[in-house]
């Protein structure tokens, strides 16, 4: 009986010619593999070599699919001959081991693929070498300037945002920002930039593309994308589904909780396709998230990614209590959430900035109704009713710098005074990206303040229930 083996080094590769000239030449049943001609220890051979029997023969379309050195050609070659099989190569016809002639010859060609193997490996070596002496930087081009890799280490260890939602600011992922090595007195030990340079010339996973990037975006050479099984009807190249740590708003999960591939797109046999694939909370068993993409195939599992949209909308849920404390521009602000999760830095500044010069009076009328519970000083009271009654905006939070309740506070600051830093900035003299960075810092602003007011009349209210309960229990005297 006559098998044969048919072997390419990535997934990128294909043996379909291979498999084309063994059937041509008689071939009863091969055995497909994609591995490394270098690796001794090969499954699919493996498992050719076991179903050999006596008189049976083993074929392969050339040589160098069987073995790339000397030692690993003749040792295949005993195990053939210890089954009291022989070996045939198409290509190479005086490789048969039926006759003492072609054992003889298939010593010399094992000998000079190594050989070759050797000279390559040293060329690109040498090559390596050489660009580096001349200043040649190997690798991707550093994603962020020195000054924002500053700036985004500090926001990190500051922890008042996730990684995702720092690295949104620079159009880069949050397992960028995560890799991002400390700084010491403001210089990098030598170590730690080496670690850095490697980290950031590591290629975006596709989870990490699914994760991190939101739409309207295209990410080239992004890796495990795609694979391929071998099976009964030969080789079938798929979409790789990782599993997602996503942003779940059941009211069993209200935070980041992993998500796993439902259903959708799984087949990826053409040079490029529009998929759609949908993930389910592993946690709640109920939410769902879909995206639709555009992927262009590139070898070793890589493709390049570009996100459609996905649904439910990229980024976390805008909290409650902000949308209410907004109510009146509530579609406003949400144009402005969608922009900046779209990368579109001018316009979110351009939205967010009406939502809070238009709601200026309901977001003093909220400080005002935390200032009375909490009774501050009458000046206080004065200055917030006085800030309400002046029509200009700078103006107005220029006079309440230190008219504020403590409890109102971010990080010691005045978040009226922050937000008043941020839009003054004039809009025709930034670039997009450094409006989108502005329009950033509103939002995480304005979600902090209405979290704390929102905090600060529930306790109060807490505290007033707790009083009258108390009050009602009072034994009488």
């Amino acid at each position: 009986m006559m098998y044969c083996y048919a072997r390419v080094s990535t997934d990128g590769q294909s043996v379909d010619a291979q498999v084309k000239a063994l059937r041509a030449a008689g071939a009863e049943k091969i055995f497909r593999e994609t591995a490394s001609g270098a690796k001794t220890d090969r499954a699919q051979l493996r498992r050719a070599i076991a179903a050999l029997g006596e008189g049976d023969t083993l074929l392969v379309a050339r040589l160098d699919r069987l073995a790339r050195s000397t030692r690993d050609l003749l040792n295949t070659l005993a195990q053939i001959a210890d089954k009291g099989a022989g070996f045939r190569s198409l290509a190479d016809a005086w490789a048969d081991t039926t006759t003492a002639h072609g054992r003889l010859m298939l010593t010399a060609p094992g000998g000079l693929a190594e050989f070759e193997r050797d000279l390559i490996r040293n060329r690109t070596t040498e090559g390596r070498e050489r660009a580096k002496a001349n200043g040649v930087k190997m690798g991707r081009p550093p994603k962020l300037t020195p000054h924002q890799k500053k700036e985004a280490i500090k926001r990190r260890d500051h922890g008042e945002e996730t990684l995702a939602e720092i690295g949104k600011s620079y159009k880069v992922s949050g397992w960028t920002i995560a890799r991002l090595a400390h700084l010491k007195g403001g210089i990098m030990t030598e170590q730690e930039s080496a670690a850095r340079t490697l980290a950031e010339s590591q290629p975006m996973t596709f989870a990490n593309f699914l994760e991190d990037m939101h739409p309207s975006q295209l990410i080239e050479g992004v890796v495990q994308v795609w694979g391929v099984e071998h099976g009964n009807y030969g080789k079938r190249e798929f979409i790789r589904h990782p599993d997602l740590r996503l942003h779940c708003d059941n009211e069993h999960c209200r935070g980041i909780t992993f998500f796993r591939f439902s259903n959708g797109d799984t087949g990826f046999n053409s040079a490029k396709a529009n998929v759609f694939i949908t993930y389910q909370c592993s946690n709640c068993q109920q939410n769902t998230k879909m995206f639709s993409l555009h992927l262009r195939k590139k070898p070793d599992s890589a493709a390049d990614c570009y996100k459609f949209g996905e649904n439910p909308p990229y980024g976390v849920p805008t909290p409650t209590r902000l949308l209410r404390l907004f109510e009146k521009e509530r579609e406003i602000y949400l144009k402005g959430r969608r922009c900046e999760y779209q990368g579109l830095g001018i316009g979110a500044f351009v939205y967010y900035r009406r939502v809070v010069e238009h709601q200026k009076n309901k977001i003093l009328d909220e400080i005002i109704k935390v200032a009375s519970k909490l009774n501050v000083d009458p000046s206080m009271l004065d200055a917030l009713t006085k800030a309400k009654a002046e029509v200009q905006f700078s103006k107005a939070m220029e006079s309440l710098k230190d008219a504020i309740p403590q409890v109102l506070l971010i990080n010691g600051h005045n978040p009226l005074t922050l937000l008043h830093s941020a839009l003054s900035q004039g809009l025709h003299n930034e670039s997009d990206a450094e409006c989108l960075d502005l329009a950033h810092t509103i939002r995480v602003v304005l979600s902090e303040l209405a979290e704390r007011l929102g905090q600060a009349l529930k306790n109060e209210a807490e505290l007033n229930t707790a009083i009258s309960r108390l009050m009602q229990k009072r034994p009488e005297t």
